[in-house]
C-alpha cells in the first residue's frame, strides 16, 4: 500500500511498498497518492487540500483511474484513523460508501483529482449499495476466496 504521510508546512514521505508492483497489487493500488504526492512535491496540489483525505486506486497511462483491491478496508481505515473523506476510482466505490463515518468520493480521471483537491470542481460522491437487491447477471463466484 502506498502511504503519503503530511505534516504541516511540509512534505515528509513518500513510501511505496513493493512487495507487489503487479497491476492489482499493492503498490499498484497506490499510485494515484504517489501521483498527487509528487504533484504536491512540485507545488502543484497544495498540501494543505490533502489533510484528511486518503486516495486509493490504479492509475492507467492515459490518466484515468481503475479501481484497486482493498476499497472497502481503506474506507474503514480512514474511519478508524479519524481520517473523513476517501477519494477512490468510480468503479468499486461504493461498497466502500457502506462504511459509517467516511465521506467517498469518486473519480474518473486524476486530472478531476487535482482539480477538486484545488477547489476547482465538486466530485461525486459514492452512494452504497442496496443490500436488499440482488441483480441477477451476479454469479456467485469464489475465485476469490482463498484459505
Amino acid at each position: 500500500m502506498a502511504t503519503v504521510v503530511w505534516a504541516p508546512g511540509a512534505l515528509d514521505a513518500l513510501a511505496a511498498a513493493h512487495g507487489d508492483a503487479s497491476p492489482g497489487g499493492a503498490a499498484a493500488a497506490g499510485a494515484i497518492a504517489s501521483a498527487i504526492a509528487l504533484l504536491a512535491a512540485h507545488q502543484h496540489v497544495g498540501e494543505a487540500d490533502l489533510q484528511g483525505t486518503i486516495l486509493w486506486g490504479e492509475l492507467a497511462l492515459d490518466g484515468r483511474l481503475r479501481r484497486a483491491p482493498g476499497a472497502i478496508v481503506v474506507a474503514d481505515t480512514a474511519r478508524r484513523s479519524g481520517i473523513s473523506r476517501v477519494i477512490l476510482p468510480r468503479d468499486g466505490a461504493s461498497e466502500a460508501a457502506a462504511i459509517p463515518g467516511v465521506d467517498v468520493f469518486v473519480a474518473d480521471r486524476l486530472v478531476d483529482v487535482v482539480d477538486a483537491l484545488e477547489g476547482r470542481r465538486e466530485l461525486d460522491r459514492a452512494t452504497p449499495p442496496d443490500p436488499t437487491v440482488r441483480r441477477h447477471d451476479q454469479d456467485v463466484d469464489l475465485s476469490d476466496v482463498r484459505g
